[in-house]
């Protein structure tokens, strides 16, 4: 391997790598027994200026053409990995914007470095195609959610919330890894190209790839909380830090159905093998937009609701893969893509209000938000609807891509595919009732006298980051088809 090329890969991730370093060194030296928002300040700036670095490397990258393949594909560089490497480095700018604001512990400087490390597992995620660069990348991200959801000692709930996750998604980890052994065993490699050249020989043993297929959907399940592989969700999201819990949602989130699309697509184009995959994921759909719906309906804590939702969101999305082409795993990418910047503003109006209120956020307590902040209140409602998928904003585009792309290719037997794309429209309206009713608690309900908080001043750099979200929400649902074209194109090569 060339060792000169494999640093120009990996230099945004080692940006990463020493930004979570220098801020640690930084806290321990010279803050160390300073007043925690000071030293909580501190560490954000550094942690933010690392990730400007290290998106700015990615862009060169990009801007210069490079294209490369290490190791028999353990570090592959395309522009396509290169785009979703930028999407996942500038999902965690807001994060560490909203880390800032709230409550510190002691540990400090440990937190950011924490989100770092997970932001490179998600980076190397979306940049291999060797399944054991895939299993180490997310174990990675996953160590590293499990450790940032249990971070404050003292709040026993989420302690118990991250041994839950931890316990779950070791589980959950350990059914991937079979499922990459019998793939190993069936093809005798583990790059995804001969994987998928593999995948067309006559003489593949069918029952021994389905199987292995079948606990990577186990596995993949629990990191994209589909149903039934969702328990841990509800309780994670609810207990985390809101700024660890708007990553989770998010960036794991586009890191986990990417490396799902590159691992599934190839054997949805042999039919002795899509039929079962199919059938299993029709299931997990059906049932991941009806679990997530119905429980969101029951949820008052606008986490909770939020988490629910992220399930039923899993459900459309595995509408895209099950289309099994270019085009449906185009739609998947660009929906994960939109939902993810929705979902990140959502959670971001949350944090702010949690630390203006003093409290947890619940459809009781929120009445009169929109006092606290106006701007925050016109940027939860561009969120919110366009998670509803209220055009024209991206949600709805998004919906629209994924439906048609199941319609187009039609690979489910008897033409159930109507019937699934009715279900999801008919879910969709269902939700409508709880994202409504999460609007009319902030923005039209006001709050008593007592209770009414004092205006949120929001700084520069969080009014940006707003509206940058807030947008990109708008944007992409007027003015979708270059991103679009650019992944179809990708996909197809």
């Amino acid at each position: 391997m060339d060792y000169i090329q494999l640093v120009k890969a990996v230099l945004p991730e080692l940006m990463l790598l020493a930004t979570a370093f220098i801020a640690i060194g930084i806290d321990y030296k010279f803050f160390r027994n300073q007043d925690e928002k000071l030293r909580s300040r501190v560490a954000s700036n550094v942690t933010l200026y690392g990730l400007v670095c290290a998106l700015g490397t990615v862009l060169i990258q990009y801007h210069l053409g490079i294209e490369l393949n290490l190791g028999n594909g353990q570090v592959v560089i395309t522009p396509l990995n290169l785009m979703f490497k930028a999407v996942l480095i500038g999902l965690m700018f807001p994060t560490v914007v909203f880390a800032a604001r709230e409550a510190s512990c002691e540990h400090v400087s440990e937190h950011y470095a924490m989100l770092l490390l997970s932001a490179i597992g998600a980076c190397f995620l979306v940049a291999t195609d060797n399944l054991l660069i895939v299993f180490v990348a997310l174990e990675l991200l996953s160590l590293c959610l499990y450790t940032m959801t249990a971070f404050y000692k003292n709040y026993k709930e989420a302690t118990e919330a991250g041994i839950k996750y931890f316990l779950a998604g070791g589980v959950a980890s350990a059914f991937l890894l079979f499922g990459f052994s019998y793939i190993y065993g069936a093809t005798n490699a583990i790059d995804l190209p001969t994987i998928s050249q593999r995948l067309t020989d006559p003489d593949l043993p069918v029952l021994f790839v389905v199987t292995g297929f079948m606990f990577i959907l186990v596995g993949m399940g629990f990191k994209m909380a589909a149903v039934p592989f969702h328990l841990w969700a509800p309780d994670a999201y609810t207990c985390a830090p809101t700024s660890v819990t708007s990553w989770i949602a998010t960036g794991s989130k586009v890191a986990s159905f990417l490396i799902l699309g590159k691992l599934i697509l190839p054997a949805l184009s042999n039919r002795s093998l899509s039929e079962p995959i199919i059938g299993v994921l029709v299931l997990m759909s059906v049932l991941s937009m009806i679990v997530g719906n119905i429980g969101a309906i029951r949820q008052k804590n606008l986490k909770a609701l939020l988490a629910y939702s992220s399930i039923a969101h899993s459900g459309y999305l595995l509408i895209g893969v099950i289309a099994g082409d270019a085009k449906g795993t185009s739609a998947v990418l660009f929906y994960v893509i939109i939902y993810a910047i929705a979902n990140m503003g959502a959670f971001g109006v949350i944090a702010m209000l949690e630390t203006a209120l003093g409290r947890r956020i619940t459809l009781d307590n929120c009445a009169g938000c929109w006092r606290t902040s106006p701007l925050l209140a016109v940027c939860l409602l561009i969120f919110i609807l366009s998670l509803a998928g209220i055009p024209p904003l991206a949600g709805f585009t998004g919906k629209f891509y994924l439906f048609f792309a199941l319609v187009e290719n039609n690979p489910i037997w008897f033409n159930l595919s109507y019937a699934l794309i009715a279900l999801a429209i008919f879910t969709s309206a269902f939700a409508l009732y709880y994202y409504l009713r999460l609007l009319k608690a902030c923005i039209v309900k006001e709050s008593p006298e007592s209770t009414r908080a004092l205006p949120l001043s929001l700084n520069l750099l969080e009014q940006s980051t707003f509206a940058a979200l807030a947008f990109a929400t708008v944007f992409l649902g007027v003015y979708p088809m270059p991103l679009m074209r650019f992944l179809i194109s990708r996909l197809t090569n």
